[in-house]
């Protein structure tokens, strides 16, 4: 539902029940038209066993062909669907198919770690040299819900296609 204003005029608009409803319906429909998001930062690479400082970031550096990243994190107690979930990296070369390879584990408590494993290989992507960059990930969490923890990993699927990974965008509503 679209933003529907009335025209409000100072000190002659009256506060009555239907003007204050429709503050409170347009408030609403504002909060889910914007949506909900959280950020999960990159706290572990396999690269000398933990974290890297790039510029000002704190980052997951993959340097060589097998090289990986993971995040983790829970899936908010609100959440009802994804509107996009991305890995926020930094790539070390401008590259025409940098070769970065995604699997995530997720369930609930009570479930196994991998009720849901998903996986992509095949994908690769058009990046250049430190310039911010999302890789969408809303396919590896097709059957995400609420209160579910997720394990991503991104590896590095070629020597040479080095990246920084900052973390997981994940935009819900």
């Amino acid at each position: 539902m679209p933003y529907t204003p009335l025209n409000w005029v100072a000190g002659v608009t009256p506060l009555s029940e239907f003007n204050l409803d429709h503050l409170e319906t347009q408030y609403d429909q504002a909060v889910a038209d914007i949506g909900k998001e959280i950020f999960v930062p990159c706290v572990y690479g396999n690269l000398a066993g933990g974290g890297t400082v790039y510029g000002d970031f704190l980052t997951g550096q993959l340097n060589d062909a097998a090289h990986f990243a993971v995040m983790t994190f829970k899936v908010p107690r609100d959440f009802t669907a994804i509107t996009n979930a991305e890995i926020i990296v930094i790539p070390r070369a401008t590259q025409g198919a940098a070769d970065w390879d995604i699997a995530t584990d997720y369930g609930a408590v009570g479930q196994l770690y991998n009720a849901h494993s998903e996986a992509d290989a095949a994908r690769t992507y058009n990046v250049v040299n430190n310039t911010l960059f999302a890789v969408s990930i809303a396919t590896e969490l097709s059957a995400l819900v609420a209160n579910d923890y997720v394990g991503v990993r991104i590896t590095q699927g070629t020597a040479g296609h080095n990246v920084n990974v900052v973390g997981i965008r994940l935009r819900y509503s």
